[in-house]
């Protein structure tokens, strides 16, 4: 897998994450 691909897909999982928490504390 390249480098470029491997940045983009952590990029999404931070993104989802810190979504996923919002909606947590949103209850």
């Amino acid at each position: 897998m390249s480098y470029v691909l491997l940045n983009i897909q952590k990029s999404f999982n931070d993104e989802y994450t810190s979504f996923v928490n919002k909606a947590k504390r949103q209850g």
